[in-house]
């Protein structure tokens, strides 16, 4: 059985109907995904068919460079990356991965759901040589973006006994995805009017139930709700 649990599976189905009813109607409703959440996203695109997750990859703690693909240059994630960042992520061990399962590209391509809902931006290898999907986004202009490896790691996460990269390339990458995601966002109509205080009610800060701080821990900050 794969690592999502149903009430997850059932709350990421929910947010996927609304941003693609929301596409529909001519609203900005973006998603991104990591890690898991592509994962999920994945799943969402082929129909909420789980088969077409892969176990067994060997990518815990696993920094690796991506290979592009055609797609790539022409995708709305990928046209704005200046070109050294662009070349840092094909030559050097900077997106950081921390995954057993995932997409075989293989499968990919010949299931008729994912093609016809994703372009594959992007692959990687694991620690055995074996491909996996790293990068997907929707097609039809639909804003759903999603990585397999993790970004943001390499500005939020300091766990020494980790392998996650901190160069200044896996940082700019971070901020690259981030500002991206931000700028696709604010394309919504939606807006909080002139009450900056119905905007900090929806903060993070204050919708979590627990927030924790463990500089020693494998997640140094986590927020549960």
């Amino acid at each position: 059985m794969i690592k999502i649990k149903l009430r997850t599976m059932k709350a990421s189905k929910v947010i996927w109907d609304l941003a693609l009813k929301a596409h529909s109607e001519g609203e900005v409703f973006p998603i991104w995904g990591t890690c898991l959440g592509f994962e999920q996203i994945g799943i969402l695109g082929s129909e909420s068919n789980t088969s077409v997750i892969t176990k067994g990859f060997d990518s815990e703690d696993f920094p690796a460079p991506v290979s592009f693909t055609r797609h790539a240059l022409s995708s709305e994630i990928m046209e704005g990356m200046p070109e050294r960042l662009l070349h840092a992520m094909e030559s050097k061990n900077i997106t950081y991965n921390s995954h057993g399962q995932g997409f075989d590209p293989i499968m990919f391509s010949t299931n008729q759901e994912l093609v016809g809902f994703f372009d594959v931006v992007a692959t990687a290898v694991d620690a055995k040589g074996r491909p996996f999907v790293a990068m997907i986004e929707a097609r039809k202009n639909i804003p759903i973006y999603a990585v397999q490896f993790h970004p943001e790691k390499a500005i939020f996460e300091w766990h020494l006994p980790t392998k996650i990269p901190h160069q200044p390339e896996a940082i700019s990458i971070a901020h690259y995805f981030a500002d991206f995601f931000v700028e696709k966002s604010r394309c919504s109509s939606h807006s909080f009017g002139l009450s900056a205080s119905d905007e900090n009610r929806e903060l993070v800060q204050f919708k979590t139930s627990q927030h924790s701080y463990n500089p020693d821990g494998y997640f140094m900050e986590t927020y549960k709700f």
